[in-house]
């Protein structure tokens, strides 16, 4: 299926989607799997059917300007990451500790997701796409002749 880069703001998002590396489509697709199995644990099994409601801004929020491929946001997904996948871990040790293999092997999922999608986003492949849709900077002439003088 061809996208074309239009008006559209979504079809525009979908066509860069498709026009990204393999690591970039893996660490997308991971990341919403993870924020979504995130979420389900928490509603399903820790949190008795109630989600703090930041917890789904920070979520969304993080995805879509992710999805947009903003290097910073790149950059802090990589970091929240980090911080959900130490969470999990110390959550998915204390289950074990206390028997509870069940909840624990919940919490283990939780980390391999959040540490796949870091993978997939922090490797060279995707820092060079991300980093090849920031805004170039434009030299001034007048700067770039001086130094070719000196």
């Amino acid at each position: 299926m061809v996208f074309d880069k239009g008006n559209n703001f979504f079809t525009a998002a979908i066509a860069e989607f498709m026009e990204s590396p393999p690591s970039v489509k893996n660490g997308l697709t991971v990341l919403l799997l993870a924020w979504g199995w995130h979420f389900i644990t928490l509603y399903r099994f820790f949190l008795n059917g109630k989600i703090p409601g930041n917890q789904i801004v920070i979520g969304g929020l993080v995805c879509l300007f992710v999805f947009l491929l903003k290097n910073w946001a790149r950059v802090l997904c990589i970091v929240c990451n980090i911080l959900i996948v130490f969470m999990y871990l110390f959550v998915g040790a204390s289950f074990y500790s206390k028997g509870n293999i069940y909840f624990g092997l919940i919490a283990l999922m939780n980390v391999s997701l959040f540490s796949l999608a870091t993978y997939f986003l922090a490797i060279g492949s995707s820092s060079a796409f991300f980093k090849s849709k920031l805004p170039k900077k434009e030299v001034s002439p007048d700067n770039d002749s001086n130094d070719k003088k000196a």
